[in-house]
């Protein structure tokens, strides 16, 4: 009689253990809720200080590859041509993510073209924002409801011109060229790794009626690089030497380079600065001459 009731009790706790494991299952499987938020040490993109309606993310972790979700007012939901993410056991998951989802990220030449800040008029994107890939990484699950929270970083690199004039008219400035860096690259989605991928190229840029320019470029270990500014047809250059800013001389990713550029009559002159927002990306002074 002992050992019979000794086997039931046992059996009772058996079966009170199979319900507790599985009672995340009886439940149901969680959805994902996702939260996706620039990292405060690079608040805003190349494109606007906040996320846009319409701005979609790649999601991979566990069983789930590039699963698209849009953003729109404030929130994240899965576009209506992807399955959404749940969660269907009690552990936790990892997963990255990256930015902009759908864009190319292999075999990428920049041209002037994609240095665009102009909206689309039919997308409302601008180019330059394709180009700005933002990498992050988050963990969630059951134990947290379904909500992933991501914090995105720039994986690419700025560099910043602003034109002044002293003893000569700015409306007069024509064009730019930025020669000494490659211009092709990839960004592996995988890894958040962005970098340049081929030999250096020219990049021409129209410098009609700005005083600013602003370009996304691949990150790359370079010493330096020559801008050449024609301005009332007469052509100024100057030598800009990049910093070590972390570990690297050149452009590192997730650093910005602000020039700011002065021409003289005689004499072009180029002292570099760091812009908020994005990491420090060192200072120095140069002189350019005609």
């Amino acid at each position: 009689m002992n050992n019979k009731l000794f086997a039931l009790a046992a059996l009772a706790l058996s079966l009170a253990a199979c319900t507790n494991d599985n009672e995340v299952m009886d439940n149901g499987p969680v959805a994902a809720v996702i939260n996706a938020e620039i990292s405060d040490a690079v608040a805003t993109r190349a494109s606007g200080t906040q996320w846009d309606n319409g701005d979609a993310i790649g999601i991979t972790g566990g069983i789930y590859t590039d699963i698209r979700y849009v953003y729109s007012n404030g929130s994240w939901t899965v576009d209506e041509a992807s399955d959404p993410i749940f969660f269907q056991t009690p552990g936790d998951v990892d997963f990255t993510a990256y930015y902009p989802q759908g864009a190319e990220t292999a075999n990428i030449t920049i041209t002037a073209e994609q240095q665009s800040t102009a909206p689309d008029e039919q997308t409302g994107f601008t180019s330059q924002s394709q180009i700005d890939f933002l990498y992050g990484t988050g963990t969630g699950g059951v134990s947290t409801g379904g909500k992933v929270d991501f914090s995105f970083s720039h994986r690419m690199s700025r560099l910043v011109l602003n034109f002044t004039g002293s003893d000569v008219d700015l409306a007069d400035l024509s064009e730019y060229t930025l020669s000494g860096l490659s211009m092709t690259g990839s960004f592996d989605t995988a890894i958040g790794e962005a970098k340049a991928t081929d030999s250096a190229s020219d990049l021409k840029m129209d410098a009609t009626g700005i005083t600013s320019s602003s370009l996304i470029l691949f990150p790359q270990a370079v010493t330096e690089a020559t801008l050449k500014v024609v301005l009332g047809g007469q052509n100024y250059t100057a030598t800009l030497t990049f910093p070590k800013a972390n570990a690297v001389q050149g452009l590192e990713s997730g650093y910005s380079y602000k020039y700011n550029v002065t021409i003289k009559k005689d004499v072009l002159t180029v002292s570099s600065a760091t812009i908020n927002n994005w990491n420090d990306g060192g200072e120095s002074n140069i002189d350019a001459e005609q």
